[in-house]
């Protein structure tokens, strides 16, 4: 997995100034507006919603399976939540894409 090749494909200069964004929404989410309401997700690679982005927080924090602990870890921290954020990213769909059978038999 090459992290770099990836984000050079997206705008990633203020993935940080995002997570930071995103960060406040969750703790104050009454003064703060949410960040996709901000930006574009299909634009912005980490761009993710504030509850996607408190799971995987958490889920980093308290490594239950092992990935970045122990003698040998599986992957860092910081490549986990690249590949997530890229994840999150390609499960996108577009408004009006389409989407499969289902989704027209239920128009």
């Amino acid at each position: 997995f090459n992290i770099k090749a990836v984000t050079e494909k997206f705008k990633t200069a203020d993935i940080y100034k995002v997570s930071k964004e995103i960060a406040q929404c969750i703790k104050d989410p009454q003064n703060n507006d949410p960040v996709l309401s901000k930006y574009f997700a299909s634009e912005n690679l980490g761009l993710v919603s504030e509850k996607f982005y408190s799971a995987l927080q958490e889920y980093i924090r308290t490594d239950p399976d092992h990935f970045f602990s122990g003698n040998h870890p599986k992957i860092s921290p910081k490549k986990f939540e690249g590949m997530m954020f890229l994840k999150y990213h390609r499960s996108l769909v577009q408004p009006g894409e389409a989407v499969g059978v289902l989704a027209g038999q239920s128009i």
